[in-house]
């Protein structure tokens, strides 16, 4: 046989169950192709003929990188082409590597590794999840139908008994060949086929799901989970049949967890209790490929266990102290302990359902230990709001840092909460969908776990605490991360030092040098840290030299300073990703600042309503901004601008620079608000004409502005109103007297 239509025959490459495959020259596009086509022995079969048309069309209606595309369908001669991959099987690669492993050789490289099979065992379950979403089923996923290019690519092949979900199975009367693709009346490779095909029912996506599972127990082990000889032993011995953990049947072999446990879950007889969908088998991989933690349950805690939990105590929290004594602003709150650490990466599961009067509901994180802590003044907590109260935050020290407006929990209704802690992320998940997430450059330094609550109206079932065991990769930050938690500064900054030495341009290395910066502050060096802070200059991570600096001068008490230096990094990078660090270290040293001086808040405020005004919205933010405007003294020469909401923070802008003595930031201002200064003076005068000059109120920080007074006297001066220049004067004379 030299040819098969126009196709030049050059050698035969396979035959299977159905059909046989040759490698082919395609004179009209001078190419080479793989042709398939019926076996001649089945030709007369009208069901097999139907089914070998069916295997072309489906694959030529799947348009995927792990599925071979169709060129051409040639109906009448029952033959179809496609790419020829040059390669070799994953059932021939598994079987070299168990021949050299048995001789204490190495094996092919893409087999000597776990992650390297994963890498291949990725695209496959992608490719099946696809082709299970386009409606249709494999039926015989193995090894031996995995084709692995010459260039790494990874191909599923041989659609011959691919069907429709929901499609019935043909029969016809042909000899079994056993642990081949059969074309008799159960199709399918017996080693890989669920109980329920077995036993004659219908394919499903649970019953391809399996033939993962058994795929991935022998990637795993390199071995099969059962011994079937044939479709009729394997009947026989259904309920007898059992299989080894994946640790026991290959011990000296790396086998992570999850994907042991995944394998399991695939394997499982009844197709009820199996991965409901192969997207479960993909998470797992891709989750191990990127190095992310295996959960470990280290603790299961109970609410009404008293053994479970350090203490539990009644605080006080307090807000905006420093800004009004408004009581509404401090509440008392139950707050709970676990004697449980958690240290690394961590995972703690519930079920949470609250009553009709609850407010919501919070979980507290990287509390220091008893000798460190002050109530919650350090830490993290994470709060889920109810109907009553939507929203959910995560606050640091007490100081919202992230907020999602739209989150709450419905009255009587059970949830399932999950947070996550992996290295520097925190996120939250409510039944399954992850609703927040809050990323920090410094590493959280406590350990332990807790609950808070202000109203006892809810239920929570046993809280699970899991722990992240070692993963494929570890952390290079978790060293240094570690000797910080002990406060072995200088331990900590040497290492975090070599990680920027080894990890150049590189997040790491970025996370590295801030953090080795934050050693720095906390013994108290800040000149070294400022210099270590410079070194981001013209980087990727060029916005975080300012975020650094900011701290310092915060630590060194130089606020004005660290205004400065967050404003000038905004203006500098305005675009730039790492801004988004700038904003949020804005926010929360606003909202931290109103707990302890009124100047300070002032300041930060100022810088918000100019720069980043899109902040003002979150629920804390805003609650600070109403308070200030009732707090803020109106200024008679300059009349508030409601006319719109920008138009009214520029006001309150204005003012602020007045009160602080910030002239240049009055000058810039100027030039945007309706209602300048100088544009302003006449009418101003005339209201101050009208009141005594010592019952006109005196600002807040007099010592900074009466400058401000004096230009106001010199532009009545220029006017020619001596009088009224008098009468600034005498007001700057009132606040020199006031504040001595």
């Amino acid at each position: 046989m030299d040819k098969i239509g126009r196709y030049q025959i050059i050698r035969r490459i396979a035959r299977g169950g159905m059909g046989e495959v040759f490698l082919a020259y395609d004179p009209l596009f001078s190419r080479q192709v793989a042709l398939k086509r019926i076996r001649e022995d089945l030709m007369k079969y009208k069901v097999l003929r139907a089914r070998f048309l069916r295997e072309a069309r489906i694959a030529a209606s799947l348009t995927h990188p792990s599925i071979v595309p169709v060129y051409e369908i040639h109906e009448d001669e029952l033959y179809y082409t496609m790419p020829f991959v040059e390669g070799e099987s994953l059932k021939d690669i598994l079987q070299r590597c168990r021949e050299a492993e048995k001789e204490g050789l190495p094996g092919p490289e893409i087999g000597q590794s776990t992650y390297g099979l994963m890498s291949i065992f990725l695209p496959i379950c992608q490719a099946i999840h696809f082709i299970h979403s386009k409606g249709f089923l494999h039926r015989d996923i193995k090894p031996g139908n995995i084709i692995i290019g010459k260039f790494g690519e990874v191909r599923i092949i041989d659609w011959g008994v691919a069907i429709a979900i929901g499609q019935m199975d043909e029969t016809v009367d042909v000899k079994e060949e056993p642990g081949l693709t059969s074309p008799g009346k159960v199709v399918g490779t017996v080693s890989y086929m669920a109980p329920e095909r077995i036993m004659r029912q219908p394919a499903t996506v649970q019953t391809d799901i399996y033939a993962l599972g058994v795929t991935l127990y022998l990637l795993l082990t390199m071995k099969l989970p059962f011994k079937r000889s044939s479709l009729e032993q394997a009947r026989a011995n259904l309920k007898n049949e059992s299989w080894l953990d994946p640790f026991e049947a290959a011990p000296f072999r790396e086998i992570p967890p999850n994907l042991s446990k995944i394998a399991k879950a695939c394997l499982q007889p009844n197709p009820h209790k199996r991965c409901v969908s192969v997207l479960e088998l993909i998470d797992a991989i891709e989750n191990y490929i990127a190095g992310k933690p295996e959960w470990q349950k280290i603790a299961e805690l109970d609410l009404e266990n008293a053994a479970d939990w350090e203490f539990q105590e009644t605080i006080h929290l307090t807000k905006q102290q420093a800004v009004t004594p408004a009581l509404d602003l401090t509440e008392w709150v139950v707050l709970m302990i676990a004697k449980q650490p958690l240290c690394g990466n961590f995972r703690i599961a519930t079920q949470l359902q609250l009553g009709y009067s609850s407010q919501g509901f919070g979980f507290v994180f990287s509390v220091p230990t008893p000798e460190e802590r002050a109530g919650l003044q350090k830490g993290l907590m994470i709060w889920i709001g109810s109907e009553k109260n939507p929203g959910c935050s995560l606050s640091c020290s007490n100081t919202q840092v992230a907020y999602v407006p739209d989150i709450s929990l419905t009255s009587e209704k059970e949830y399932k909460i999950e947070i996550v802690k992996e290295e520097h992320i925190f996120s939250l998940f409510i039944n399954d969908r992850e609703v927040l997430k809050y990323e920090s450059w410094w590493p959280f330094v406590g350990n332990h776990f807790g609950l808070l609550y202000n109203e006892a109206d809810f239920e929570i079932g046993p809280i699970e605490a899991y722990l992240g065991s070692s993963s494929r990769m570890v952390n290079c930050l978790s060293i240094p991360d570690a000797f910080m938690a002990k406060h072995e500064l200088d331990k900590a900054r040497e290492e975090y030092l070599k990680i920027v030495s080894s990890f150049k341009g590189r997040r790491e290395g970025r996370e590295a040098l801030f953090r080795a910066g934050i050693c720095s502050i906390k013994q108290k060096k800040f000149d070294e840290a400022n210099s270590l802070f410079e070194r981001f200059g013209r980087t990727e991570g060029a916005p975080l030299e300012y975020l650094g600096k900011s701290i310092t001068y915060q630590k060194e008490g130089e606020f004005d300073e660290e205004i400065k230096c967050l404003e000038l990094g905004l203006r500098r990078y305005p675009r730039h990703p790492s801004s988004s660090f700038l904003f949020e270290q804005i926010h929360f040293r606003l909202l931290e600042s109103s707990k302890q001086s009124l100047q300070v808040t002032f300041g930060f405020l100022l810088l918000t309503l100019r720069l980043v005004p899109d902040i003002l919205p979150r629920p804390e933010t805003k609650l600070l901004y109403e308070n200030i405007k009732k707090t803020l003294l109106p200024l008679p020469f300059l009349p508030r601008d409601m006319s719109s909401p920008r138009a009214e923070q520029l006001s309150i802008a204005t003012e602020l620079a007045f009160w602080l003595g910030k002239e240049s930031i009055l000058k810039e201002l100027g030039m945007g608000v309706e209602g300048t200064l100088k544009k302003n003076v006449d009418s101003a005068l005339e209201i101050l004409t009208l009141q005594k000059p010592e019952k006109v109120i005196l600002p807040f920080f007099p010592e900074k502005s009466t400058h401000l007074y004096r230009q106001l006297a010199i532009l009545c001066r220029a006017k020619g109103r001596r009088m009224k220049a008098a009468l600034f004067e005498k007001l700057i004379t009132n606040l020199l007297s006031s504040s001595r």
